[in-house]
């Protein structure tokens, strides 16, 4: 019998080249396994609350409309959006417009 002068030439057998991917898989299986069995599940809090979901509590909103009731706020804002902190001019993406 005679080998191929180059190793991309030979040939693999079917039964082990399923046995590769069968290799393959039941590590990933394994690793999901061990993952799943060391890693504690986490305390879950699904009470949110109430979310105001009206387009007049948008921070793009123009108005607020009348009748409204201030809602403090789920998020705080963005240190950048704050009065008080301006963002440095060379800070600033080129072509901004303030």
């Amino acid at each position: 019998m005679e080998y191929p002068r180059f190793d991309e030439d030979q040939e693999i057998s079917v039964l082990a080249s399923w046995l590769i991917i069968i290799a393959f898989s039941a590590a990933i299986m394994l690793f999901g396994w061990i993952v799943y069995v060391v890693v504690p599940d986490a305390p879950r809090y699904w009470d949110f609350g109430q979310f105001a979901d009206t387009p007049a509590d948008s921070p793009y909103s123009t108005r607020t409309p009348p009748g409204a009731v201030k809602l403090q706020r789920q998020i705080p804002p963005l240190p950048e959006a704050q009065p008080q902190n301006p963002v440095p001019a060379e800070l600033k993406p080129q072509g901004a417009r303030r």
